[in-house]
């Protein structure tokens, strides 16, 4: 393993995000995975997942306690002859999809928005700030 991969798996093993794949795949066997982008800065949380192919009229984005779901279908064009067609690769995948993500606590899923620019989603979460130190004085009680 490269030392610039190493890295990355390091900083990926110590994330905080848990991403629910496999359990999504046991319920739906038929359903496709979203492939995501999931970083941080110091504010927000963002996760970006192409969707091209995708109406945003057909996007459910969800929370539940601290899981988001995004759920969608992306559908086949209709005008393409596909019954009669000899496929050379099929490598898209066509059908419902979803993610589910567990967000680490200490984002504001009040304040969650949601985006699409050329077909990519764009899911920005900001974090909760954290309370500054301060020194708490003790009083003297006679």
């Amino acid at each position: 393993m490269t030392e610039n991969n190493q890295k990355i798996f390091q900083s990926h093993a110590s994330s905080p995000i848990h991403i629910e794949a496999e359990e999504i795949s046991k319920e739906n066997p038929d359903e496709g995975r979203l492939a995501l982008d999931i970083f941080e800065t110091e504010e927000t949380l963002f996760i970006v997942a192409p969707l091209a192919g995708v109406d945003p009229e057909e996007i459910d984005i969800s929370i539940s306690e601290d899981v988001l779901i995004i759920r969608g279908d992306r559908r086949f064009p209709e005008n393409l002859p596909t019954s009669s067609s000899k496929f050379f690769t099929e490598e898209c995948f066509w059908g419902p999809f979803s993610r589910s993500i567990v967000l680490p606590s200490a984002v504001n899923s009040a304040d969650i928005q949601a985006k699409m620019k050329k077909n990519i989603l764009i899911i920005s979460i900001p974090k909760v700030k954290k309370a500054k130190s301060k020194k708490i004085p003790i009083d003297i009680l006679s």
